[in-house]
């Protein structure tokens, strides 16, 4: 194992932990999470349930990352481009919807700490899909 691969196992683990303590906490106590940006939740809560569900489901992904990272293109550019895609979904529903502001705190560490270290990942094993 290359010192590198190492390094991005270790990324890929934080992600995959904070993704799924993210999902879990989002389900059990989602005033107190939201409260952190100090905004009530923006939505109904019942889309609690599955956004938590499609938050935990990129685990399985880091975790095949973890365990293959020379097979793991695919999953870390999917993961890439739809944290990419919740920055976009956040400003549209920020603009066009009136969704606070304060939410881009959250996007910003549930979604753009990722891309610098996923995109290296991808740029380094660029080998073609």
């Amino acid at each position: 194992m290359t010192n590198s691969q190492h390094v991005y196992r270790i990324i890929f683990l934080l992600a995959g932990t904070y993704n799924l303590a993210f999902a879990i906490w989002l389900v059990a106590a989602p005033a107190s999470l939201f409260g952190l940006i100090n905004i009530s939740i923006p939505f109904s809560e019942n889309y609690i349930l599955p956004l938590a569900i499609g938050i935990a489901l990129y685990v399985p992904i880091y975790i095949f990352a973890i365990l293959h990272p020379e097979k793991a293109k695919k999953g870390i550019g999917f993961c890439l481009l739809s944290k990419i895609g919740t920055l976009f979904l956040a400003c549209i529903l920020i603009l066009a919807a009136g969704w606070p502001v304060a939410l881009l705190k959250m996007v910003f560490f549930n979604d753009v700490i990722w891309w610098i270290p996923f995109f290296l990942f991808l740029r380094k094993n660029n080998t073609g899909i």
